[in-house]
């Protein structure tokens, strides 16, 4: 069959009544998740990640990459109009997008901003269409050593886009892959960490490391800090660009797109990169260089085509090799094999309606976007207006109920809050998130790649060498860490701040890696020649533990800096709010059972929304009152999760 009868099925299977509304529903939470700040697309997808379950693989993944690309189109409203990116994605769009909505040129920058999306959309799916389905007959001749060396490159590359230390990326690396190795070894079917724990038998879930590692770090961090919103007052009017406007807008859209798509399908590049790469360009080729950042219509074109057409490059590995190359499509990765399906180059003929939905889904979700974003801009202003403290309480419930209701284990609440206070002191001490949830969701495939690699070789590590496309991949990850090296003393001394915190954080790992490493050693090790199922979970505690070492050496060689308390981690963080939200957190999870969802429900709204906002505690009452009843509907009534009945549900006898 040709490309385009694959996409004509791709479009019978969008177009099924079920599946068109999920699009829908995604593209539209997924703007309202980009115009909100504070949110992220990434903790908006783990949460209703939860919602999947009783859906199809192909349903669940239209509706989760309509909220990713989504939330790309609704970060540039809030950029524009507010000065505040509602993305990252969209930081760089609101030096000229606020800018001409302050000269009253917000209408022609938001629509500009909305066509450019379209056109780079719909451009990347096409390359997309044609560039994955080769790719993936190429990679279907992939061996273990080159699905080890690829993954051990993707690693790398994510780990050297990090903000801060690679150094630092590594250790998350190494410990996500520790987590990733709970449960059945993929091998020998022997039981490892679990500890006689039945919940730990089939390992640590997806979904509550998800929630945890991105929903419950961003609502701390949003709670500490106060969000200043000064919306653009007036009317927005003129959202149709002119031909003028075309005029200049036309060229930076159709590079903005070629060069998101193609960035994008580069490990740990995401949205962002490409977003700035395309600004520094059009600004480089403008006659009028210095008007940038005050209002110049390309500033907004080129990097709000580039982030958009970015999302369809990052399916591009995701897809075709089983890659994730960000940490939102490790989510879109993690979704797949919660329903079964093994992202990759067996994808395609496997798997077809999974595949060419998706591309066709993101057809018609472009299509939804144009047409909402516009005639919506007004409902988007008005929810601006919608204080943090307000969404935060609600956030936090979705994470925690959402992650109960996988399998109807507490457990898996308590993993939300236990690595959510994890991934708070992550993003603290600068350790890059995204490594660590890559490498937990690519763990398994790694160690059985790699154990089976030594197997076949008779332990010979130089096999990766010895196969020219294992070889090249290999090749490159070192290339990538040597160019770290000979740039880390000139970001050591630009990024002096990342002293502090550091031998406790290094510390800390030491010990963690030295436990880990002894716990290992109660299963077999074996040898090179045949790794039993000790050997890996060994070599990554001893990976841990000889990062951490370099690390508290590197500590204590570099001088302290003069600087004051306010750059410290330690004294820089809330510890007061933060410590009381983890608290009640923690309460609700224990007397879930016991007080029901309703009572329990109610009294966590109830502190959380008063916390947020002392003064309004008749509204804060009022808010939990309807956040329970609303949210007890949601999940028992519209999605049947079985829920705790508890005290006041058993007196009532309500099921």
């Amino acid at each position: 069959m040709s490309a385009l009868d694959q996409l004509l099925y791709g479009f019978s299977i969008i177009f099924i009544p079920s599946n068109l509304l999920l699009c829908f529903l995604g593209v539209l939470f997924g703007t309202l998740v980009g115009v909100l700040p504070g949110f992220g697309a990434g903790a908006a997808m783990a949460i209703l990640m939860a919602t999947t379950f009783k859906m199809s693989a192909v349903s669940s993944v239209i509706m989760l990459a309509g909220i990713f690309y989504g939330a790309m189109y609704g970060g540039s409203t809030t950029s524009i109009l507010v000065n505040i990116p509602g993305e990252a994605a969209s930081a760089i769009t609101c030096l000229d997008g606020y800018q001409m909505a302050k000269q009253g040129r917000a209408g022609p920058a938001l629509g500009i901003a909305a066509f450019g999306s379209f056109i780079a959309g719909t451009f990347s799916i096409i390359v997309l269409m044609f560039l994955a389905p080769p790719l993936a007959e190429i990679a279907l001749k992939f061996g273990y050593p080159e699905i080890f060396s690829l993954i051990l490159l993707g690693l790398v590359m994510v780990s050297y886009m990090a903000r801060g230390s690679m150094l630092k990326a590594f250790m998350m690396a190494a410990l996500g892959m520790m987590i990733g190795t709970i449960g059945v070894d993929p091998m020998r079917g022997t039981e490892r960490f679990s500890y006689g724990m039945v919940t730990l038998m089939g390992g640590v879930g997806i979904v509550p490391v998800i929630m945890g590692i991105f929903g419950v770090p961003e609502v701390f961090e949003n709670m500490e800090r106060a969000i200043q919103r000064e919306l653009v007052t007036g009317e927005i009017k003129g959202l149709l660009p002119t031909r003028k406007d075309w005029k200049e807008s036309l060229g930076p859209i159709s590079r903005g797109s070629v060069l998101g798509f193609f960035l994008g399908i580069l490990p740990g590049i995401g949205a962002l990169i490409p977003t700035f790469i395309s600004y520094a360009v059009e600004k480089k080729l403008s006659k009028h260089p210095e008007k940038f950042g005050t209002g110049m219509i390309a500033g907004v074109a080129g990097p709000e085509a580039a982030n958009n057409a970015g999302v369809a490059g990052a399916m591009v590995p995701l897809l075709a090799l089983g890659i994730p190359p960000t940490a939102i499509m490790a989510l879109l990765m993690g979704a797949l094999m919660i329903h079964g399906v093994q992202v990759g180059p067996f994808l395609i003929k496997e798997h077809p309606d999974v595949f060419w939905g998706v591309i066709a889904s993101m057809y018609v979700g472009n299509v939804m976007l144009l047409i909402l974003n516009l005639p919506l801009i007004g409902m988007w202003v008005k929810l601006l207006r919608v204080p943090y403290w307000v969404l935060a309480p609600l956030i936090l419930l979705f994470c925690l109920v959402g992650a109960y209701s996988i399998d109807g284990y507490i457990y898996d609440a308590y993993i939300v809050v236990l690595i959510g206070i994890v991934g708070y002191l992550m993003r603290k001490f600068d350790f890059e998130p995204a490594p660590f949830i890559l490498a937990f969701i690519l763990g398994p495939i790694f160690e059985m790649s790699f154990r089976q690699s030594l197997i076949y070789s008779y332990g010979d590590l130089l096999l990766f060498f010895k196969r020219p496309i294992s070889a090249a991949f290999m090749v490159l990850a070192l290339l990538v860490i040597a160019s770290n090296l000979i740039g880390i003393k000139k970001r050591l001394e630009r990024a002096e701040v990342l002293l502090f915190g550091q031998r406790s954080s290094a510390l800390v790992l030491l010990v963690i890696a030295i436990l880990f490493l002894l716990q290992a050693t109660r299963y077999r090790i074996g040898s090179l020649m045949n790794p039993e199922p000790g050997f890996f979970p060994a070599v990554l505690g001893g990976i841990l533990g000889l990062l951490a070492v370099v690390l508290l050496i590197r500590r204590m060689m570099k001088k302290e800096p003069e600087r004051g308390r306010a750059n410290n981690p330690w004294t820089d963080m809330k510890w007061q709010k933060t410590v009381f939200v983890s608290i009640s957190l923690f309460l609700y999870v224990v007397f879930f059972d016991g007080l029901g969802f309703l009572l329990s429900t109610f009294l966590l709204m109830e502190f959380l929304f008063i916390l947020g906002n002392p003064k309004q505690w008749l509204l804060a009452t009022l808010g939990a009152f309807l956040s329970s009843g609303f949210s007890y509907l949601i999940f028992k009534a519209l999605l049947n999760i079985p829920l705790p009945s508890g005290i006041l549900e058993g007196i009532l006898n309500i099921a």
